[in-house]
C-alpha cells in the first residue's frame, strides 16, 4: 500500500493546511479571506483573470520544485469558461491540477457545462467555509489516480510480475 495514500500528511505535515490554491477571481479578497482563515490556513496566491493565473501557472511549473506548484485551482467560471474554447483551453493547461469553478447563481445547466471542460467541481457563490473546508479532497483523489495508474501500468511490464 502506498504510504502516502493511507496517509496524506505523510506527504505534507498539518495536510490539508498549508493547501496550495491558486484562486481567479476579479475581486479575491473576500474568498481569500476565508481561505486564509485560521480555520482552514490555505496558502493562496490571487489572479485577476485567466491571463494573469496562465502565466502564474507557467511561472511554477519553470521555476519551482513539483512540490511547490499549486495543489487546487479555484476559478470564476466567468473569468476562465466564458466560451467552451476558452473554458477548456483553460481547464487543458491546468496540466493535471484539479479545478474548481464557481459562480453566483449557478444553475444546473452552469454546473454541467463545468464538468464538460474538465472541472472537478462547481460551488456556488458565496462559498460556505463547510466547502472550502473540503477541496482538499480533490488532491487526494487525484494522488489516488496518480497511484492506481502507475500500478497498473507496473502489471502490464512484462518483465515484472503484479501480485
Amino acid at each position: 500500500m502506498n504510504h502516502a495514500l493511507a496517509d496524506p500528511t505523510h506527504l505534507r505535515p498539518g495536510f490539508p493546511k498549508g493547501l496550495h490554491v491558486l484562486l481567479v477571481d476579479e475581486n479575491c479578497a473576500p474568498i481569500e479571506a476565508q481561505l486564509r482563515q485560521p480555520e482552514l490556513q490555505y496558502a493562496v496566491t490571487c489572479a485577476s483573470s485567466a491571463t494573469e493565473a496562465l502565466e502564474l501557472l507557467r511561472y511554477a511549473n519553470v521555476k519551482f520544485p513539483k512540490s511547490a506548484q499549486y495543489d487546487i485551482i479555484l476559478a470564476d467560471a466567468r473569468l476562465v469558461a466564458m466560451e467552451d474554447t476558452t473554458g477548456k483551453a483553460f481547464i487543458d493547461a491546468c496540466e493535471g491540477v484539479p479545478v474548481l469553478l464557481m459562480a453566483e447563481q449557478g444553475s444546473a445547466k452552469d454546473v454541467l457545462r463545468s464538468v464538460q471542460l474538465g472541472a472537478v467541481d462547481f460551488l456556488d457563490k458565496p462559498l460556505s467555509t463547510l466547502k472550502l473546508k473540503n477541496i482538499w479532497q480533490h488532491c487526494v483523489r487525484k494522488m489516488m489516480r496518480s497511484a492506481s495508474s502507475k500500478n497498473i501500468s507496473r502489471c502490464f511490464e512484462v518483465s515484472r510480475p503484479c501480485y
